[in-house]
């Protein structure tokens, strides 16, 4: 992640580049600080500016995705993904590291005005997701994150045969037929989809600043690097429990007192976030607002609760509009977790509690190498592992309960707490009679199947756009068109 002083201004951009050694840069992500609607020219001019940098004479087929509208506490920045060289080297000297992130890129043809928001553009784009898919080595239902920046239709663009005459309707309507597209392709939709089909992997924006989709996929896979990720889907603005059960639970990442206890450890989030007319059954004015925009209002909303939970980090890829992306309110997100700073310290937490359900059922309890991981982490983030050991010993018994009232708050001596009774001779007896064994061992969030793909009810709204008539034919054509290389 790398800041502009203005949308033109890639300095801090070049720098990065020169100063890494002038990596092969395959996509460049920004939220620039305009409007994000129609005439939201910042997205063409970081764009552009790109395009006639250094980086961009030496990478001519990078991916650029520019978002605008950095409302509330969202900050102007750049994502950069690059690959390293060094990483391509394999001696066979290095032990397997486990999954890395993966990533591909690809790009439609241009569309035809009349083809925005209709199943031409949502085929072709499938078609793109997939070959990203095949660059990345990653099977389509691997896919963790696609992020797709797609055309919209202007004034001068427009033609009778378009779907709509309203430019900022045609935003919405390309943002769907994209996300179908994704979804398509990965299987969460089926080729004859309703008009409630959605993707719980796409995240989509429309600009003005092209006439074809720029298609990036992000997943999990053979690869040699140092970061990882992790996905989820926010039901609604607030839904703060995803975001902490997929740091917590897929990531093994701590909380304390709520926010990412080590922020660093995290070096991007991106995350769609929709407008709603309410909340949980409370009356919002996003959709009534004609002074603020609503994808603005979702925008400021998220990224404010966003900015809570990774400490403070505001440099965060929120993007507003989630058509077909999501629930209607939500939308999907993606963590991408630095491992360099995480280093050895971090363990799988559910393979941890296998181990510990092993140690239960009078097995072996955990491993060696697992306690000295608990070991060193307990000891980085300052806590000790006596503190509770002590406690225990000075009542002359091994405390069948965690002994603090907040176990969220407390995390990291919980793991410590955990550590000793395993690898003592008093396990817990699952069928105990305060039968509160599982309290040790289940940490699964309650909105964990958010995480699955989702099919939802479109607002009434979009049910009545062109979209639908366009993408719900009666029968499939043909094959999948031939994608452009370019």
């Amino acid at each position: 992640r790398v800041g502009m002083a203005d949308p033109g201004d890639v300095s801090q951009l070049v720098r990065w580049w020169e100063e890494a050694g002038r990596p092969r840069v395959r996509a460049v992500l920004g939220k620039t600080e305009g409007n994000g609607c129609v005439n939201d020219f910042s997205r063409g001019l970081a764009t552009l500016a790109i395009k006639k940098s250094p980086i961009g004479a030496a990478c001519p087929d990078l991916c650029a995705v520019m978002s605008g509208g950095t409302e509330g506490v969202l900050t102007p920045h750049f994502l950069v993904f690059a690959e390293d060289d060094d990483d391509d080297d394999d001696d066979g000297a290095e032990e397997d590291q486990g999954e890395r992130l993966s990533l591909g890129v690809s790009r439609t043809r241009a569309f035809a005005a009349e083809e925005i928001g209709t199943r031409a553009q949502a085929e072709e784009t499938r078609a793109a997701v997939l070959e990203a898919c095949a660059e990345a080595k990653l099977a389509p239902s691997e896919l963790l994150f696609a992020q797709i920046k797609c055309p919209l239709l202007t004034s001068e663009r427009m033609n009778p045969k378009c779907v709509t005459h309203d430019t900022y309707e045609s935003m919405a309507l390309s943002r769907a037929a994209s996300a179908l597209g994704v979804g398509l392709a990965t299987g969460e939709i089926s080729e004859n989809f309703a008009p409630s089909s959605s993707s719980s992997v796409a995240s989509t924006s429309a600009g003005v600043e092209l006439l074809h989709s720029e298609v990036l996929v992000l997943g999990n896979g053979a690869a040699r690097g140092r970061f990882r990720a992790a996905n989820g889907v926010m039901r609604d603005a607030a839904d703060l429990p995803a975001v902490v059960a997929c740091l917590e639970d897929d990531l093994g990442l701590v909380l304390d007192r709520g926010a990412l206890a080590k922020p660093d450890q995290v070096t991007a989030v991106l995350c769609k976030a929709d407008p709603s007319p309410e909340l949980r059954g409370h009356r919002t004015t996003m959709l009534t607002d004609s002074d603020f925009n609503a994808t603005r209002h979702s925008r400021a909303a998220v990224g404010g609760l966003l900015a809570g939970v990774f400490g403070g980090e505001s440099r965060l890829f929120v993007s507003g509009g989630a058509e077909r992306q999501g629930p209607p309110g939500g939308g999907p997100f993606l963590v991408i977790q630095d491992m360099a700073v995480v280093g050895g310290v971090l363990f799988c937490r559910r393979e941890y509690q296998h181990q510990l359900r092993t140690a239960q059922r009078g097995a072996t309890p955990p491993d060696t190498q697992t306690n000295k991981l608990l070991k060193e982490e307990a000891a980085m983030d300052g806590w000790e592992a006596a503190e509770v050991v002590a406690k225990s010993r000075e009542e002359g018994k091994t405390r069948r309960r965690f002994p603090y009232k907040d176990q969220k708050r407390e995390r990291r001596t919980l793991y410590s707490y955990l550590e000793e009774e395993a690898t003592s001779s008093r396990f817990l007896d699952a069928s105990g009679p305060d039968g509160d064994a599982e309290l040790f061992v289940d940490h699964e969030a309650e909105d964990a199947h958010l995480g699955g793909a989702a099919v939802v009810e479109l607002d009434g709204a979009l049910a009545e756009l062109d979209l639908r008539a366009e993408l719900v034919p009666a029968e499939v054509e043909g094959a999948v068109a031939e994608v452009a290389g370019e």
